[in-house]
């Protein structure tokens, strides 16, 4: 989700009348059809994606599964590319909106269990949202350059704001940020997997799935600052400058 600064204020902001019923102006009504018009393609679309592959669905299949005529469905996304952009774009704004709630509803919780709010979160938006987050596995090489670097720069965002609260979470890593940027990777290549194989009527509920989530990455980051510190210790150890010669015999 791109957040732009705000304008300064020079008058109060004037609330617009409601977008559909008879008070407000055609213009507005025929955007907010469109707008329908295109969610219901895109929500339909990414089921078939996920389900067929992108190549084995073409915009009359889906326009026909959308019950929306061909000719309507062509005219909202012309190419399919924009399709496919327009799929990826709304999930990974999905994505930010689930993260954004939880992240101010626990601002002052603790930061680990903020990080589980998070990670559960992420869950709930993969899960809700299972076949748009398919095809953002699947459209990346069908978009172009431009399309590729705002996704990218969506998903930095995401993970840059992850990433401050696993800081937050292992106060300890605070002289090892490189570790920050992969813990917080990690967290959300776990979510993201999920459902492929994770079921709601297992024997792990979801909020047992975050908690475990959030365990592997606070005993991650332990790990890896045990391993080098141990690694610094062998440097140590085997550098000649440091290791006093033997002795010798008079």
């Amino acid at each position: 989700m791109l957040t732009l600064l705000p304008m300064p204020s020079i008058a109060p902001p004037i609330t617009p009348p409601p977008i559909s019923g008879r008070g407000a102006p055609s213009s507005w009504r025929r955007t907010a059809r469109v707008e329908a018009l295109r969610t219901r393609l895109r929500e339909t679309a990414a089921r078939l994606y996920a389900r067929d592959g992108i190549d084995g669905v073409t915009i009359a299949d889906i326009a026909r599964a959308a019950q929306i005529p061909p000719g309507s469905a062509t005219h909202a996304y012309p190419r399919r590319r924009d399709l496919l952009f327009d799929i990826v774009h709304a999930h990974i704004d999905a994505l930010h909106e689930y993260v954004g709630r939880a992240d101010d509803a626990f601002a002052d919780a603790a930061p680990q269990r903020r990080l589980e709010a998070i990670a559960m979160a992420l869950l709930d938006a993969v899960f809700d949202h299972r076949h748009a987050q398919r095809v953002l596995t699947l459209a990346e090489p069908l978009l172009s350059d431009d399309q590729r670097d705002l996704l990218r720069f969506q998903l930095r965002t995401l993970h840059d704001r992850i990433a401050a609260v696993v800081a937050d979470a292992l106060p300890h890593l605070g002289a090892h940020r490189a570790f920050q940027a992969p813990l917080a990777h990690m967290l959300m290549a776990m979510a993201t997997d999920a459902p492929a194989w994770f079921r709601d009527d297992g024997a792990l509920s979801r909020r047992d799935y975050a908690r475990l989530m959030v365990r592997g990455i606070v005993n991650g980051g332990d790990a890896m600052l045990v391993a080098e510190a141990i690694d610094d210790a062998a440097a140590i150890t085997s550098d000649p400058v440091s290791t006093p010669p033997p002795a010798q015999d008079p």
